[in-house]
């Protein structure tokens, strides 16, 4: 006679604490257990407490799930099977979380004293232990009450089902599971689309929107007609060009700053900026916003300077002011540099709503540049490079394609914390030469390009494997990037696949190699990355005074020193109250 299928005690409403602790998933429990412990070993970073304890609350969670899915799926096969089910004695339930508890005291005495390690290496205040253990227990109870929620979206589950097809058979049971299940989690999507997600990128929008409108307390609207943004002189006034714009055309040096930091004589450098069309920001034409950037690069007669450099904006239209300054300073201002805003996002959220728009207005520009450049006699040309940070470095590399083609386009490039998601990056990281490693790969022996992640990695003397470097020659490109930047090794592949950094030695600034898992390291990475711009410079993604020595060695001069164009950079930006924004 067929089975009958009736009601579970364990799918009832949880009337106490007590039963709710009694229908805890055994399976499910050690698993949790286990999971959050490995989301207290550190990755690259260290993290808040808040951070930790959601992390550890959720891979708890994550863990307790898989738990209980094997379970249920034991008692399928033994069901199918004729078989007697697999049960761990109910009565070492609280035995499990006794001993799961003191572990998890351990573990946090380990994760304390690691990040203790990690703060010292970087450099970074000292945490108190209660911190750490009130991150444990705020991550605990936070698991719980993920598993409590999940139980009561079952318990939704079950109702529609006893609905659907009270007492019935497994098979017809099953399909209404199915089908109760699609429909609740289509209710739980819908949801949180219309009242987390919408509302949450709503409010991230309209403060981004208000801070793109607000100018810069400390800075003045330029007068000089080598900039951007003058009124009555400029394709666009100074109020369209946007906070991060206005920051860019007024903190460039004059011909002044730079001849007494220098001791020769300079001239002003051209910085040309393109803001959004803020009536309609979203969707301002790529090709209208070229054609500006064109027009102003005509008038200020930028083509008639040595160098020529295209700027990568990140989300919200900043550009990095330490590489900007420098190639300014190094060049004696005989430069003009030029970049396109196309967002008022941070970069994580312009990403997400619309990955191609970097890629497509840096693309237009740097088309429409080569085009001009290639209908003028060659020796009357401008060199022309290319540089960003972070998102602003992944919209510029879009351009290429291949190593043959970066090199035989362009005369040098500074690259900071690329985005493992760009294709040249992952291109070049590919074809490097053995034993170099991933986080500081030899391409070509380091003909044209090299990787640096602290100034000494561009000699063949301070490389790991500098015997395989050859006579560095033009064009120079230099990618600057941190072991410890989790926006630079960040990809959807450790999902299911273990990437080379974390096969190879520690990197210099991070305490020990983490441990790969399964979806677990991915989501581990992903929780230092709101901690990578709060480090000190030279950690996470703070690269600074670093994209000083990458312009050095691209342009091949010191001249002037590092230290004294540390220090001059440094005031002038300290001056317009540098505002990082993603």
């Amino acid at each position: 006679m067929p089975r009958v299928v009736t009601d579970s005690p364990s799918l009832h409403p949880i009337r106490s604490p007590w039963a709710f602790f009694q229908t805890l998933s055994m399976t499910g429990l050690v698993l949790g257990f286990l999971c959050f412990y490995i989301a207290m070993t550190p990755m690259l970073l260290p993290r808040s407490w808040l951070v930790q304890a959601v992390g550890s609350g959720v891979s708890g969670a994550i863990g307790y799930a898989f738990g209980k899915l094997l379970a249920g799926c034991m008692d399928l096969g033994c069901h199918l099977c004729a078989q007697r089910k697999i049960r761990l004695a109910a009565k070492y339930r609280l035995a499990i979380v006794i001993l799961g508890i003191i572990g998890l005291g351990v573990m946090t005495l380990y994760h304390w004293q690691v990040m203790q390690a990690m703060r010292q290496l970087m450099e970074m205040p000292n945490e108190p232990l209660w911190m750490a253990f009130a991150a444990a227990a705020i991550g605990l109870v936070f698991w719980l009450a993920l598993v409590a929620i999940s139980r009561w979206l079952v318990i939704l589950t079950e109702w529609l089902v006893n609905l659907i097809a009270p007492k019935l058979h497994l098979p017809i049971r099953a399909l209404a599971w199915v089908g109760a299940s699609i429909l609740v989690a289509s209710l739980l999507f819908g949801l949180t689309r219309n009242f987390v997600w919408r509302p949450a990128l709503q409010t991230i929008s309209q403060k981004a929107l208000a801070l793109d409108l607000t100018e810069p307390d400390a800075l003045n609207a330029p007068t000089s007609p080598n900039r951007s943004g003058v009124d009555g002189i400029s394709a666009q006034p100074w109020h369209a060009l946007g906070h991060f714009g206005q920051r860019f055309v007024s903190l460039g040096p004059t011909a002044e700053d730079i001849s007494a930091l220098t001791g020769r004589p300079a001239i002003e450098p051209i910085r040309v900026f393109v803001g959004l069309n803020h009536q309609n920001p979203i969707t301002a034409e790529a090709d209208e916003l070229v054609a500006i950037a064109l027009q102003e690069l005509d008038r200020t007669n930028a083509w008639q300077r040595q160098h020529l450099v295209i700027h990568g904006t990140t989300g919200r239209g900043w550009v990095e002011e330490y590489s900007s300054l420098a190639a300014e300073y190094l060049t004696n201002g005989d430069i003009a540099s030029v970049a396109v805003q196309y967002s008022y996002l941070p970069s994580q959220v312009s990403f997400i709503v619309d990955q191609e728009a970097s890629s497509r207005v840096n693309q237009l520009l740097y088309q429409a540049i080569k085009q001009r450049l290639n209908a003028m006699p060659q020796a009357d040309r401008p060199k022309l490079y290319l540089a960003g940070e972070s998102l602003g470095a992944f919209a510029t590399q879009s351009n290429f394609q291949t190593y043959e083609q970066l090199i035989g386009e362009i005369d040098g490039a500074v690259w900071v914390g690329t985005p493992r998601l760009s294709h040249l990056w992952s291109h070049l990281v590919q074809m490097r030469t053995k034993p170099s490693t991933e986080t500081l790969p030899i391409i070509d022996g380091g003909r044209h390009v090299r990787f640096m992640d602290y100034p000494e990695m561009l000699s063949s003397q301070g490389h790991p494997q500098g015997h395989l470097y050859q006579n560095w020659q033009t064009p120079r490109i230099v990618f600057v990037q941190y072991a410890s930047d989790p926006i630079v090794w960040w990809s959807p592949t450790m999902l299911y696949q273990r990437p080379d950094w974390m096969r190879e030695a520690a990197g210099r600034d991070i305490a020990r190699v983490p441990m790969w898992l399964p979806i677990l390291s991915l989501w581990e990475l992903s929780l230092d990355m709101p901690a990578s711009n709060n480090t000190p410079p030279g950690h996470g993604h703070i690269y600074r005074h670093d994209a000083i020595h990458a312009w050095q060695a691209v342009l091949d001069t010191n001249t002037p020193s590092y230290e004294a164009l540390a220090a001059a950079i440094d005031q002038r930006v300290d001056e317009g109250i540098a505002e990082r924004d993603d």
